[in-house]
């Protein structure tokens, strides 16, 4: 018989060496066996719960979402704290991490309307505390390291096959995260959690030309709290250009981009717009001068 729910914990998902396959394992085995024994609607069927535990913390890694009933959610375990733990209580930080997640996930982001989070969060507090290993909130808040109300900015990124990955000198994941770890402590209201700026990149002279139906598209969705503002780049403008002069045209677009959410016809209520515009500026000015 199949399960009727699945889970996959990762420690350090992104490291090249598998270091806490044990805790990984027996954290899985735990949170399998007290979500199979509840009963807690449809709407989510996988639950992949990605854990970091470094010294530097990269806030970027926070890439949470829910796709086809497949959740995946993210947090930073204190590093010291987790180093200085015995293999039991490295397996008690991972699983109340899971449940700070999970709490997440009912706040801050949309959950299926046929699936009972607020019962399966208390459930699992109860099923924790009754095993005795439930944090108390004092210790999760220093060990669990998890930001409810963190602005996200995102690269949604569309190439055509002749752009070149050698060619372009500016790494999108790593400005991406950049941008995100400075904007962790940054507020700009609450009618807007994420700004996803669409980057598309194509050959204007080759076999695939850009989209006339993406081209400056500007929307914004109240119910998810994000704004999707789309900039289409021509791949011969970056060929032989050098790292500056290629920056130089992606920051030309984010802040035209951030320009454009005056024009929407439905703006987001309160946003601060030229609060994000400078602070975005700023980030990518530090950025390029450390790169420099």
């Amino acid at each position: 018989m199949e399960d009727r729910y699945r889970c996959w914990f990762s420690i350090n998902p992104n490291g090249l060496e598998k270091t806490f396959e044990n805790i990984e394992e027996a954290s899985t085995i735990y949170f399998r066996n007290f979500v199979e024994a509840g009963n807690y609607g449809d709407g989510v069927r996988t639950f992949s719960f990605r854990i970091f535990v470094s010294p530097k913390i990269n806030y970027g890694e926070h890439r949470d979402g829910i796709y086809k009933g497949n959740l995946q959610v993210s947090a930073h375990i204190d590093y010291e704290r987790f180093q200085a733990a015995t293999q039991d209580q490295k397996k008690i930080y991972v699983l109340n991490a899971s449940l700070v997640m999970l709490e997440f996930f009912r706040q801050r982001m949309i959950t299926p309307s046929k699936f009972d989070t607020q019962k399966m969060i208390a459930e699992y507090e109860k099923c924790l505390e009754g095993n005795g290993m439930l944090l108390s909130k004092e210790e999760s808040h220093i060990t669990i390291i998890k930001p409810f109300d963190a602005f996200r900015f995102n690269f949604l990124v569309t190439k055509s096959w002749e752009v070149k990955d050698a060619e372009i000198h500016f790494d999108l994941n790593e400005i991406e995260d950049y941008i995100n770890n400075n904007l962790i402590d940054k507020k700009f209201g609450d009618s807007v959690r994420c700004f996803d700026f669409g980057y598309e990149m194509y050959d204007y002279a080759g076999e695939i030309k850009p989209s006339f139906q993406t081209a400056n598209l500007r929307r914004y969705g109240a119910k998810y709290k994000r704004l999707l503002v789309v900039k289409q780049f021509n791949y011969r403008h970056f060929m032989g250009k050098s790292f500056a002069e290629q920056f130089a045209m992606l920051k030309e677009k984010i802040g035209e981009s951030i320009r454009d959410i005056s024009r929407l016809k439905k703006k987001p209520s309160g946003f601060d717009i030229e609060s994000f515009h400078f602070h975005i500026e700023e980030i990518l000015k530090r950025y390029e001068e450390e790169k420099s």
